[in-house]
Order: C-alpha cells, then structure tokens, then sequence
C-alpha cells in the first residue's frame, strides 16, 4: 500500500512469501509469487541484472522440484548466461546455477551433461570456499548422486562419505542438509544391494529429521518414506514396507 508493487522491498516480500511456501512444499502457491517477483524484477532492473537472475533461478528450482523439467531449464540457462557475464566464471552464484542446470540434466538422464556441470560447480566451489564448507560438501554430495544413478558406486561411496564429514563439522545436528547426507548415503546402499541393516538405519534416521525439520507432509519427507518403502520391498519385507508407502502416497496426493 505505501511503496505500490513496482518497488523494490515489495519484490522482496514476495520473493521472500514465495520461498516460505517453496520450503514447506507448497509449490501451486509459490509458483504465481516467485512469477510476481521475477516480473517486477524484469521492469525495475532489466533481464542482464544478477537479481533478475536470481528470480529465474529460483522459479527452475520449484520446477526442478516439480519434475518440470522442460520449464526449468531453459530459465536456468538464462540465469547462468546472466551470472557469467555479470561475474565470471569464478562466481558462487555461477557455480549455483551450473549445479542447478546439472540437476536438471541428471533428471532428464542426460547424465553426460551433467557430470560435466557438477564437477564444473564443485571445482569453483573448492577454488572460491575451499573444502570445508557447505557449498562444497552440497557439490560433492551431488556428483555422488549422479554416480550413484550410472551405478558407479565406489566413486559415489566416497564423495557422500567426505560431504557427510564436512556437513557434520560445520553444521548443528538438526540442519535438514544433515538428512540429504544420510538419504543420500542409504540410497546408494539400496541401489548397490549392500549394507541392507545401515541403509534401512540411514533413511529412519532422515525421516525422523526431517519430519522435525520440515514436516510430516513436506514432499522431501514423503521422498525418504517412498525409499524407505523400496528397501524394504526388496528385502522382501512387505508388511513393514505398505505403510511407508501409504504415507509417501497421500502426501504425493496432497501436494
């Protein structure tokens, strides 16, 4: 009302409304405000300006996250385009949008592609954070899950192993990042058929974490009991398994 919607803390608000439901799974109304937010950033700043970038960035990822894949990344090659000529190619914001375009890639089973992106990122990443922080454990955590889907399981075992370890150093306990790392880690058990005991281990504790991190009907939670269902499908254990899927179903349905 005092600043009108051409203004930019009210770009701000809505980004910032958008992220809040984005977060908590809420994608149908994240999606108009992240929309908002990027159109407004468009006339205020133009389409060459790093904030317009972000907002492109952060529509992909809804997409991405919603299987939209053929939304998401064409918006994620503008902002990448946009950081690049803006920053360099030794940029944090650049290396966000690589691993994000690689993401993209990895679902679309482009894995070639993708590969090429994530060591991209996590090579800017070590360069510009070095090797213990976030940033990095997050680069090294991905190109695992890409090895992990091409079932190069050794190179994937090790690269979860080191992004657990910084994750856990430089983290609090109850980070939900803390539970993309044991996910992670138990998914590459399961799809290798070893260690059953500590992946089944691996994925109770991520759904705890993240049901008190995020939620009992946040889509990530759902994601983990689905796996969790899988696990135990393939031990042939199916009455422990038909719950988890059951829950994973009606949160699917709900979001």
């Amino acid at each position: 009302q005092r600043l009108g919607e051409n203004h930019p803390a009210y770009v701000t608000s809505l980004n910032n409304l958008a992220a809040h439901y984005h977060s908590r799974g809420l994608y149908q109304q994240a999606e108009p405000l992240y929309q908002r937010a990027k159109e407004v950033r468009k006339k205020l700043l133009g389409e060459n300006h790093p904030s317009y970038a972000m907002s492109l960035n952060n529509l992909a990822t809804l997409y991405l996250e919603m299987g939209q894949y053929q939304k998401a990344e064409p918006l994620f090659l503008q902002a990448v385009a946009i950081w690049k000529k803006s920053y360099g190619e030794n940029h944090p914001d650049y290396a966000m949008g690589l691993n994000n375009l690689a993401a993209v890639y990895e679902d679309m089973q482009q894995y070639t592609k993708a590969e090429l992106l994530y060591i991209q990122s996590k090579d800017i990443r070590k360069a510009v954070f070095g090797e213990n922080h976030v940033d990095y454990a997050t680069s090294l955590n991905n190109l695992a899950g890409l090895y992990t889907r091409i079932k190069q399981f050794a190179k994937a075992e090790a690269l979860i192993k080191q992004a657990n370890a910084t994750w856990q150093k430089v983290l609090k306990a109850d980070n939900p990042i803390q539970a993309l790392g044991m996910n992670n880690l138990a998914a590459l058990y399961r799809r290798a058929q070893i260690k059953q005991p500590e992946s089944e281990r691996l994925y109770l504790q991520s759904i705890a974490l993240r049901k008190k991190v995020l939620g009992a009907n946040h889509p990530l939670t759902a994601e983990t009991e689905n796996d969790l269902g899988l696990l135990y499908m393939s031990m042939g254990q199916f009455k422990k398994a038909e719950p988890y899927f059951l829950s994973s179903s009606r949160v699917s349905t709900q979001n």
